[in-house]
């Protein structure tokens, strides 16, 4: 399976990784299946949510209470209520949001079709680690799936796009 996530072609192939398991955020009506050699941790703040996904075998070392908002390099989704009724580009350009989940690369946001049949928006942020996104509006929330990676060729990108792929609304 190839996706295209920005300019970068990547090839779903990682070995060893072909079960996967569901997590489910009802009031967006949410569903992310993301691949078994990863579990899910959630952080909730208000009624902020954001899970990450953690290599099973990092999960030991760490508890999400003890990630910053830029900690490992990680596959995390932030889902927030869109109360304002706002449009993904509004939201990602907004000074809130750039403080907390990384400045905006200028010039690279595009429409995504990672996720298949769900209208969305890809971009890029900078931070403490470059980060790929793609943020989509379900059930009045604003949802944000993003990788942090150190360098292109990270096996995060690749198993970022088996997460995007596995994301459904109902």
């Amino acid at each position: 399976l190839i996706i295209m996530l920005g300019l970068i072609s990547l090839t779903v192939t990682r070995k060893g990784i072909s079960s996967s398991t569901v997590y489910t955020y009802e009031p967006a009506g949410l569903t992310l299946s993301y691949l078994g050699a990863y579990t899910y941790e959630e952080a909730r703040e208000g009624d902020v949510v954001r899970v990450v996904l953690k290599d099973k075998a990092q999960k030991e070392n760490q508890s999400v209470d003890d990630i910053p908002t830029e900690g490992l390099p990680q596959i995390s989704c932030l889902i927030v209520p869109n109360k304002s009724d706002l449009t993904i580009p509004l939201w990602i350009e907004s000074s809130s949001y750039q403080q907390t989940e990384g400045r905006l690369i200028e010039g690279s946001m595009y429409p995504s079709a990672d996720i298949p049949g769900i209208d969305a928006v890809g971009f890029k942020t900078d931070g403490l680690y470059a980060s790929d996104h793609v943020a989509f509006i379900a059930h009045k929330h604003l949802v944000d799936c993003s990788v942090a990676y150190i360098t292109l060729d990270d096996p995060l990108r690749v198993d970022f796009v088996a997460v995007l792929a596995g994301i459904s609304i109902k």
